[in-house]
């Protein structure tokens, strides 16, 4: 089997992305950015295809599968593309979406909370 060539795969990688944009084919291509964001070689594909964007688009998704795996792929390509990232100001979007999904227990014993010093 011939091994595509380094634009040939960057253009299916478009493709992938093109994917995103519909609700049933999401799943799927974010199961293969995932796959691809695994390692530095294959991230290095994404460079000049704006995956960030179009990942940070998907964070108001309302399936939480999906938003785990937009987290998961964003986490994957934070290794190389800090820059861009910062730029786009994830860590404000992502703390955005936490604030709104994620609940505090109230119901946790108080020996797991914070304790102060009698000097603090």
């Amino acid at each position: 089997m011939v091994e595509a060539s380094v634009s040939e795969q960057q253009e299916q990688l478009k493709q992938v992305l093109t994917y995103l944009q519909k609700k049933e084919t999401r799943s799927a291509a974010l199961d293969i950015i995932l796959a691809y964001s695994a390692n530095k070689e294959q991230r290095d594909l994404f460079d000049d295809l704006d995956v960030c964007k179009a990942l940070l688009r998907l964070l108001p998704e309302d399936d939480m599968p999906v938003c785990l795996k937009v987290a998961q792929c964003l986490v994957n390509f934070s290794v190389d593309h800090q820059t861009e990232l910062v730029s786009l100001n994830v860590a404000g979007r992502v703390f955005d979406f936490l604030k709104d999904r994620v609940q505090m227990n109230k119901t946790a014993e108080e020996a797991t909370h914070g304790q102060f010093n009698e000097g603090d």
